[in-house]
């Protein structure tokens, strides 16, 4: 009897001791298990973090590129109303005239378009340095390609470049907004691989002048930072292909009557041979009635 108690108590024992192993594994795995889940639930966490910050990213940049593409438009819509609701050319001639020195004295402004030309520009810089006078001359980028020489000649004798599109293509320059501000960019391009990037003259005339261009062309010109600016005053050297000193010279005249400011339009391009001839002339009548001359810059 007593023997057989021993066995019961070892088996007691026994079977405790193994139940309380499974206890222990049990518990030890369900730990294991919420540990584990927790590290996952941490990941998880941290993955929609890194996720949402990508998603915050890429709607910032959205929402960044959006506001650029509508301050943009805005831009483009304001120039857009310029030039329907406001007079462009009030606005350009504003700024025009804020450049331009206002003097009780009588001024003139001599300048030449289509330039520079190796039969024609030398010629005029001989009798502009002759009388001691500047002038201002509004050249084609691609003829400042072809004689480099004679831009940088124009400007170390002291006169103003200013710009006048790159062709003189009237089919190219006005066929869009988009085109003549290419040609002006061009030719100042050109302008500054002769001159140097401290070349900023913003004065910039229309082939054939402003009258009668689009308005949104012309818009386009005053929103890229330039000026344009036309005359009052012409030899009527381009009024033919070779125009008699005598002719250019009482159209000088005629157009010139009753004005304090003159801009005057004449030719340095290609063929026009009677100008250097008609400009001395027209040096000396200005000097006889007290003209003081400048340039456009």
């Amino acid at each position: 009897m007593k023997k057989r108690s021993v066995y019961i108590i070892f088996f007691v024992y026994i079977s405790a001791f193994i139940i309380g192993l499974a206890i222990g594994k049990f518990y030890a795995e369900n730990n294991s298990a919420k540990a584990e889940i927790k590290s996952q639930a941490n990941i998880n966490e941290k993955e929609e973090k890194r996720i949402e910050n990508i998603s915050n990213k890429d709607h910032k940049k959205h929402y960044e590129q959006k506001l650029d593409n509508e301050e943009n438009k805005k831009q483009k819509e304001d120039i857009s109303v310029s030039s329907d609701k406001k007079d462009i050319d009030s606005i350009n001639n504003k700024k025009v005239n804020e450049i331009i020195k206002k003097s009780s004295k009588k001024i003139a402004y001599l300048t030449f378009d289509d330039g520079p030309s190796q039969d024609v520009t030398p010629k005029v810089l001989e009798v502009l340095n002759k009388n001691g006078i500047k002038g201002t001359f509004f050249v084609l980028g691609s003829m400042v390609k072809d004689h480099p020489e004679l831009l940088k000649k124009i400007h170390d004798d002291g006169h103003a470049i200013a710009n006048h599109t790159y062709t003189h293509i009237y089919s190219r320059v006005y066929s869009s907004p988009e085109v003549i501000i290419e040609e002006i960019k061009n030719t100042e391009k050109v302008i500054k691989s002769v001159l140097g990037d401290d070349y900023n003259n913003k004065f910039f005339r229309f082939p054939g002048g402003s009258f009668g261009r689009p308005k949104e062309i012309k818009a386009a010109v005053v929103s890229s930072g330039y000026n344009y600016i036309d005359w009052n005053c012409l030899t009527g050297d381009a009024e033919g292909k070779i125009v008699s000193v005598e002719r250019q010279y009482q159209r000088f005249l005629s157009t010139c009557k009753n004005k304090k400011t003159l801009i005057i339009l004449m030719h340095d391009g290609k063929g026009k041979y009677t100008t250097p001839e008609v400009l001395d002339k027209v040096i000396n009548y200005l000097k006889e009635q007290g003209y003081e001359f400048e340039v456009l810059r």
